[in-house]
């Protein structure tokens, strides 16, 4: 049986379907969604998901699943084989569903446990701009310490000193900006920036990374991309980067 929906204020009359079997971060999970003035509708996993949504239409799914990684995936697959609709997952940082196997099976993007709301809301307005192209955030800046983008004009300043960036420079620091200190996969940055159509995008990849720290360093900077070894690429300042776990697994790219 469906759950109560939960609606509302309702800015552009975009609809997300949270999928979900546990009410944890879902007081969170409502909040980001009423933020960007979405309508959020919720269905118990045990529903017939194709169908419920064939009902409403949506511009965003929400997979928060606590139990069953396998429901989680195949979840994930049936929806992208009908759908184009982006797809958010949510994971447990110990989860036995990494985020290479959430995103190969058509997830857009994943959000690791424990939510940082910010960081959360910001994805969802990512992908529903990609997907409907509408910016549901209305403030143009990012900022992280030093390093400050306007989203507007297209302007990227480190310690207010305007840094020129190429576009996928731009973009790429942009996508590190909506989630500061997380860790991202290289797949999970490659789809991000659309480097996907081209030969070697690793070394590509870490073309522009390092020519991004480089401008960083020039306008008078710290050195905030740093590759997590076998897990992805973060951007975190410094002493956050010199904790015991990054000390020992992250180097800073060259």
């Amino acid at each position: 049986m469906l759950q109560d929906d939960s609606t509302y204020m309702i800015n552009i009359g975009l609809n997300t379907l949270l999928i979900e079997d546990s009410s944890q971060d879902l007081e969170l999970i409502h909040r980001s969604i009423s933020d960007l003035g979405l309508t959020l509708k919720n269905i118990n996993i045990k529903n017939d998901v194709l169908s419920y949504m064939n009902l409403i239409s949506f511009s965003l799914v929400l997979i928060n699943l606590k139990k069953g990684n396998s429901e989680a995936i195949s979840l994930t697959r049936l929806i992208r084989n009908a759908s184009d609709i982006p797809i958010i997952v949510i994971l447990d940082r110990d989860s036995s569903l990494s985020e290479d196997q959430a995103l190969a099976v058509g997830a857009n993007d994943y959000i690791q446990r424990p939510i940082n709301m910010q960081f959360l809301t910001l994805r969802i307005d990512q992908n529903v701009s990609r997907f409907q192209g509408v910016r549901l955030i209305k403030e143009p800046l990012m900022k992280y310490k030093e390093l400050t983008m306007d989203l507007d004009l297209y302007e990227f300043w480190v310690n207010n000193q305007l840094t020129p960036l190429t576009r996928t420079e731009f973009e790429l620091m942009k996508y590190f900006l909506s989630g500061p200190e997380q860790v991202l996969t290289r797949r999970q940055i490659i789809l991000q920036v659309d480097l996907t159509d081209h030969g070697g995008v690793d070394h590509l990849l870490d073309t522009h990374l390092s020519r991004i720290r480089g401008k960083i360093r020039k306008a008078g900077g710290s050195d905030y991309l740093f590759a997590v070894r076998g897990v992805g690429i973060r951007l975190a300042h410094p002493p956050i980067a010199s904790s015991a776990f990054i000390q020992r697994e992250a180097v800073a790219i060259q």
